[in-house]
């Protein structure tokens, strides 16, 4: 479906004489001055100097400035901003051949609610969607991934071939070998991408929570909901599992921090130098602009019945945790309220993002505002883990094995 979009932009530019303008130093323009204006840029780079190397390599492309298009731009566009090292900081092209998702990203197999992880021997299945079109195929965790729609899998296809379906809706074949006997199961995605938390008992009294995304005034409540079933049901301990957790909101991560912790608060410094504190306060989250005095607060959203959970908690993580997600697992280990186990976080902790679409169909996603904790201390850029454990290394969940066996034989 994108790309038949951006066929119809093509046709439009060319059928209307304007495919000689130059919109890809145009497209070079636009990202130059959302870096310069609006950007926050946490690592203090020389943005002008990042800037006029890039232009330089665009003109390379395109000396001709008059007829230099899009799509040659873009990979200059995508250069510059990888160059910053901030995870925050992107151009996606809808428009390119390539897949912009890599293997394990929920996106890409979201809305069949499976996951999979390259190992240097297969592809295996490291995660299933309780209720999912997998769960229901009868996907289970190891099962190794042969084909799909009868084209062999590999890391580049299972990603970009799954995107497409999913875009589709389209019924997906999968082959798969369980315990070296081959099988195959159908499914079609669902048209939900929204994937909500679940509780899973996993023994002796420890419970885990799977949070895959935090959701704006939905997934705090369903969170609270989960862990008030947690202590109907006896549990002593609680695994918090952000592995794959593609953020959403900050405040929601404050809302289920609160679940552990008394009053969870940080402070955001914006670009233009507007302190804003953030805090939880009796189910509701509140906000204060610091430079103005006669500002008293406003209330963002109040929780229904607010759990609290009193024993032991671990944070699972991988470098596909993102985010808000970053942003309550380091809540939690800067309390030393949990520990973290798993991989290092993805590197967008200390921003918050927003973003600005343009007349290619791309969007630049960008860092609009940092963020201090109450000592005044700038928040690191990922989490690192208290226990480094490689997510799926060895084909079996030695992450989540490696909680129980804390939570089950010894205090974390």
């Amino acid at each position: 479906m994108k790309r038949l979009g951006v066929a119809w932009l093509l046709f439009l530019l060319l059928s209307s004489g304007l495919a000689a303008q130059p919109i890809g130093f145009e497209l070079f323009d636009f990202v130059a001055r959302v870096l310069r204006d609006d950007y926050v840029n946490p690592r203090s780079l020389d943005l002008d100097n990042v800037i006029e190397k890039y232009r330089a390599e665009l003109l390379k492309k395109c000396p001709a400035s008059v007829d230099c298009s899009y799509l040659s731009a873009q990979p200059v566009v995508k250069d510059m901003l990888k160059s910053f090292n901030d995870a925050h900081l992107a151009y996606a092209d809808y428009a390119s051949d390539d897949s912009d998702t890599e293997l394990g990203d929920p996106v890409a197999t979201g809305r069949y609610g499976f996951w999979v992880h390259a190992t240097n021997l297969v592809l295996a299945v490291s995660d299933v969607y309780a209720g999912s079109p997998a769960d229901t195929a009868g996907m289970q965790v190891g099962d190794v991934v042969v084909s799909v729609n009868n084209q062999t899998a590999s890391p580049a296809l299972l990603g970009k071939k799954l995107r497409e379906l999913e875009l589709l809706f389209a019924e997906t074949t999968i082959k798969l070998m369980r315990s070296s006997q081959l099988y195959t199961v159908r499914m079609r995605p669902t048209y939900s991408s929204t994937l909500d938390p679940v509780l899973d008992d996993v023994g002796s009294g420890v419970f885990r929570i799977r949070m895959y995304e935090f959701g704006v005034n939905l997934h705090d409540q369903l969170f609270h909901d989960l862990i008030r079933m947690a202590n109907t049901r006896g549990a002593k301990a609680l695994i918090l599992d952000l592995r794959y957790n593609e953020g959403g909101s900050g405040l929601t991560s404050l809302k289920i921090a609160a679940a552990f912790m008394p009053q969870p608060s940080e402070i955001s410094i914006e670009k233009d130098g507007s302190r804003y504190k953030f805090w939880y306060n009796d189910g509701v989250i509140q906000w204060q602009d610091l430079n103005d005095s006669t500002n008293k607060g406003m209330f963002e959203g109040q929780l229904r019945n607010p759990a609290s959970f009193a024993g032991a908690v671990i944070v699972l993580t991988t470098a596909k945790t993102f985010s808000a997600a970053e942003h309550l697992a380091e809540l939690l280990q800067s309390a030393k309220r949990a520990v973290v186990i798993g991989e290092a976080t993805a590197g967008a902790l200390d921003t918050g993002a927003e973003y600005k679409q343009f007349k290619d169909l791309g969007t630049m996603y960008y860092g609009s505002s940092r963020y201090q904790n109450l000592k005044g201390q700038w928040l690191p850029p990922r989490v690192t883990p208290d226990v480094k454990i490689a997510d799926f290394a060895s084909g079996q969940d030695d992450v989540l094995r490696e909680a129980i066996k804390r939570l089950t034989t010894s205090k974390p």
